[in-house]
């Protein structure tokens, strides 16, 4: 847990940290001092809200506890609820509240407000995250054993023993844009499951270029034969589910959900000996 060293010099997490939390990709331990991290620090929070795809504004906690009584919830803070019920302005540093004249306008406002919020989350949960750009495309290209020993273009099928270093390099035909997100599936059985990044399978994107790095062993396995990798593009916090179950349609399909992300394939063959 490097990253713990990052909150301790007052860092916010980084965004690979965040999202393995988000996809449930940390150990529990790690998980428990991340949630204490985003339990005290607010712009962390911020970030993480960000990077899946909802905003993180709302009302003040003392307004939505206000609305919520009203409705007859049970916020967290009785005691601000209760002046804010009677029409008064919540203490704060220690001086003595005094009258707003709020009363039923007041009330009304403080539902404004919070009906304000809920409809931001409810908008983005109807609508979704923002579709890519229309003509957005990219070239994928991969270089296993073969082009390690030689000065070739890499071939379509990239050939690796499962110690060979192997780098997918995801670059964008025309414009680069900014605010995607890259991941690296596999099949497994009747499975698609996400590749999560880490010291095993590292990525690393610069200008819009993405590059994916590991060992054959950490991508495939160790079975010999050919396998297929599938590289995803999506906005921030649209990506697959880590594990998607494979039906009728193919798979490209299953992962591109609708054309709302692009899918592009890498084969790659596993060999015992290269010769």
């Amino acid at each position: 847990m490097g990253w713990l060293e990052e909150r301790d010099a007052g860092h916010l997490p980084s965004d690979e940290v965040l999202e393995a939390f988000r996809l449930g990709h940390l150990s529990e331990e790690e998980c428990q001092a991340l949630e204490r991290w985003l339990g005290r620090d607010g712009a962390a929070r911020a970030r993480l809200a960000q990077l899946g795809g909802v905003r993180a504004e709302g009302p003040a906690p003392w307004v939505r506890d206000a609305v919520l009584s009203a409705f007859g919830g049970s916020p967290d803070r009785p005691e601000r609820v209760s002046r804010a019920a009677k029409g008064e302005t919540p203490r704060r540093s220690g001086r003595p509240g005094r009258r707003a004249g709020w009363g039923g306008w007041g009330r009304w406002a403080a539902t404004a407000v919070l009906a304000a919020g809920l409809a931001t989350v409810l908008v983005w949960t109807t609508m979704g995250p923002t579709a890519l750009p229309t003509g957005l495309a990219y070239q994928v290209q991969g270089t296993g054993l073969a082009e390690t020993r030689s000065v070739q273009a890499a071939s379509p099928v990239l050939k690796a023993l499962p110690d060979t270093l192997v780098r997918i390099v995801v670059t964008p035909v025309d414009v680069a844009e900014k605010d995607v997100k890259f991941a690296l599936f596999r099949r497994r059985g009747e499975l698609v499951e996400l590749l999560p990044t880490g010291s095993d399978i590292r990525l690393r994107v610069d200008r819009g270029t993405a590059v994916f790095e590991a060992r054959a062993e950490d991508l495939v396995g160790r079975d010999v034969g050919e396998h297929t990798l599938y590289v995803v593009v999506a906005r921030p916090g649209d990506l697959p589910a880590p594990s998607l179950t494979i039906s009728d349609e193919s798979i490209e399909s299953l992962l591109a959900e609708g054309g709302r992300r692009l899918v592009y394939h890498q084969p790659l063959q596993l060999v015992d000996e290269y010769r």
